[in-house]
């Protein structure tokens, strides 16, 4: 089996995972539930066990603030940019978290979500990264995926997979604009809102300022197609979204103390 055939294999293992995740205090999910890419470093503290290659985490939820973020991204109207920001360690990370397992397992008839989770991870691994990531925003609907085509060709979800991790460095960009536009009418014929959710934008951000900010990572700003983006980054951390007026301040609008956020689970 080649490289791309195992790796679209595992995001799909990946994806059937999330069917352990249930709404309850405490969370026990398998990490692959939230990304076939390797978490953010601060999930690691939490392996609970290792059951065949699944690991597993547990974490403190709050279904009152993730009921709150879901009910506002159903009202808001039009593309609508969110910026989630408070003091290191509060939760933000994992709130997150909870709120794209939310989505994905039970507003699935509503949402697909593009979840980058890792950035330090991704400016290791830029392009598999992000092909891995809107891959797997769209497992659920491996079968009929394959009903839209480009103006080009037609895929089915394996072949997007193979087509955009075997593309050339010069054809990357225009390959990943064809994919988000089909996966935009796809969300449009079959009534579902795409939404980006970006952790620790500071980390990706700081590239911009560096001038070191080009494809793939221009993107997390603005995923092309999307109906909303979310964003998270500290508030003892730089960040370029702040000095933006495109950007609303989520928490503000919920109006969620810090002590109601998610957090790691007691091992």
């Amino acid at each position: 089996m080649d490289s791309a055939k195992e790796g679209y294999k595992y995001i799909i293992e990946s994806y059937q995972t999330l069917n352990e995740f249930e709404w309850e205090t405490t969370m026990h999910i398998p990490f692959q539930a939230a990304s076939p890419n390797p978490l953010t470093p601060r999930f690691i503290r939490m392996k609970v066990k290792d059951e065949e290659k699944f690991v597993f985490l547990e974490l403190e939820v709050n279904k009152e603030m993730t009921l709150k973020i879901i009910d506002l991204l159903k009202d808001s109207q039009g593309f609508t940019r969110w910026f989630f920001e408070g003091p290191q360690g509060i939760g933000k990370s994992f709130t997150f978290l909870h709120l794209v397992l939310a989505l994905r397992r039970f507003w699935n008839k509503e949402f697909r979500v593009i979840y980058i989770n890792n950035p330090s991870y991704w400016k290791l691994r830029p392009w598999s990264y992000i092909v891995n990531e809107v891959i797997y925003a769209f497992a659920e609907d491996e079968k009929q995926f394959s009903a839209l085509s480009t103006t080009i060709t037609k895929f089915t979800l394996e072949q997007w997979y193979e087509h955009l991790s075997q593309a050339e460095i010069s054809d990357r960009k225009v390959i990943f604009q064809e994919f988000l536009e089909v996966a935009q009418r796809y969300c449009a014929q079959q009534g579902l809102k795409l939404l980006g959710v970006l952790d620790q934008e500071n980390e990706i951000g700081d590239m911009m300022e560096q001038k070191n900010y080009e494809f793939p990572f221009s993107c997390y700003n603005n995923i092309p197609g999307a109906d909303y983006l979310i964003t998270c980054a500290s508030a003892n951390n730089w960040s370029t979204l702040k000095k933006t007026q495109s950007f609303q301040d989520l928490r503000s609008r919920i109006k969620i103390p810090f002590e109601k956020f998610a957090f790691p689970g007691k091992l």
